[in-house]
């Protein structure tokens, strides 16, 4: 078993650059993102010195920097949710022919998700974009892996009637 100093040093190894990207894709400054990633560290280094083992790691860490951004956003209510994803980095293709199609389409999913209520938008944020498993959206929100289903399925259920407004019909 690993004691705190090597649990710490793996899950920053592992995980700082993705919960970075975390941070940068929900805050308006890359200088805030830093400082929040160092709180997320920082939090967990307290937990692994004094011998707490999170079942998983990753998910924990998620948690953590979650936290930090719901509190900063309590603190500033200066951005909401729309104002998040229209600085999220969308992953581009690398045919350059297949930009111009993508962009549009990338643009029209990113409106798709504002148009979503917060909580939804969030759910769909972490499953699409941070590519999180319903497990570990689960455990960064405190709820049940199946009320994550069954959020996740509403809200991707909203999604596509504001993407094809005509598929009920």
């Amino acid at each position: 078993m690993k004691n705190g100093k090597e649990m710490f040093l793996s899950a920053y190894d592992s995980h700082s650059g993705e919960i970075y990207r975390h941070l940068a894709t929900r805050l308006s400054s890359t200088e805030r993102a830093e400082e929040l990633l160092q709180e997320t560290f920082l939090r967990a280094w307290k937990v692994f010195s004094e011998g707490g083992r999170p079942d998983n790691v990753r998910a924990y860490l998620y948690r953590i920097a979650t936290n930090l951004v719901i509190d900063e956003y309590r603190r500033k209510k200066e951005e909401s949710l729309d104002e998040v994803l229209e600085q999220t980095p969308w992953k581009e293709p690398s045919d350059p022919a297949q930009d111009s199609s993508y962009l549009a389409l990338a643009r029209e999913a990113k409106d798709a998700i504002m148009k979503l209520p917060e909580e939804e938008g969030r759910l769909v944020a972490m499953r699409y974009i941070d590519d999180m498993d319903i497990s570990e959206i689960a455990e960064v929100l405190g709820i049940t892996a199946n009320n994550t289903s069954v959020k996740l399925h509403r809200a991707v259920q909203k999604l596509r009637k504001i993407l094809d407004p005509k598929a009920d019909e």
